[in-house]
């Protein structure tokens, strides 16, 4: 719940999608997948943020960077979720101004491989315990 109203972020179907578009090339055709969001990951944020592409207010900013966990559902958690899909779909406009069309998924993709570098790994990424990650 957030502010009253429930939210889903419906992980675990994208990524399942993803996958299935990535490596069954059939199944491209039947599917827009321009229409696909990205995954909320717990990853991405911290890699955004490293970019200067997501910006925590300071309270928030605090919490993550001590490494104190953010209970799930908490609307720091699902703010950091929302924003994380709002900044990746912001990216995407941004390359099809340049005439690179990309999904979201993919561009999901190409930063969740980012965080695996550590140079991505300056500032943590938040912690929330939760089996939807």
């Amino acid at each position: 719940m957030y502010k009253g109203k429930e939210i889903y972020f419906f992980k675990r179907a994208n990524l399942l999608v993803g996958d299935l578009l990535a490596n069954i090339p059939q199944i491209k055709e039947n599917i827009q997948d321009n229409n696909l969001l990205a995954c909320a990951d717990y990853k991405i944020p911290q890699v955004l943020r490293h970019l200067g592409i997501l910006e925590y207010r300071e309270d928030l900013a605090n919490l993550v960077d001590s490494q104190k966990e953010i209970r799930h559902d908490k609307e720091e958690e699902i703010e950091i979720r929302a924003c994380m899909l709002y900044a990746i779909e912001l990216i995407k406009k941004e390359l099809e101004q340049k005439n690179i069309y990309l999904n979201s998924s993919e561009i999901d993709n190409a930063l969740w491989l980012l965080s695996k570098n550590p140079n991505f790994k300056g500032k943590p990424h938040h912690l929330t315990r939760t089996i939807y990650y």
